[in-house]
């Protein structure tokens, strides 16, 4: 299927969801930018409340947490719709 969104998308790939500076300034850049742009974030640790904020804003995000090193991670974050 063809992606026909023609914003510019944006992924960011945070090391954790939980409370800090890195993670609270992408969330608040984020929910400040324009809609021409579409972000996500790929978290590379289990839910936290970065996380859920960002689920209660509508933002795309997905936790790609590696339960070993061997194990390995897919991501698709950006669908066709």
């Amino acid at each position: 299927m063809k992606d026909t969104d023609r914003r510019i998308k944006i992924l960011s790939i945070l090391g954790s969801a939980n409370i800090g500076g890195t993670e609270l300034m992408t969330s608040r850049l984020i929910a400040k930018m324009s809609s021409e742009f579409l972000n996500s974030v790929c978290f590379l640790s289990k839910k936290g409340p970065v996380g859920e904020e960002l689920e209660n804003q509508g933002i795309l995000h997905r936790y790609c947490y590696k339960l070993s090193k061997f194990e390995d991670v897919n991501i698709n974050i950006f669908q066709a719709r």
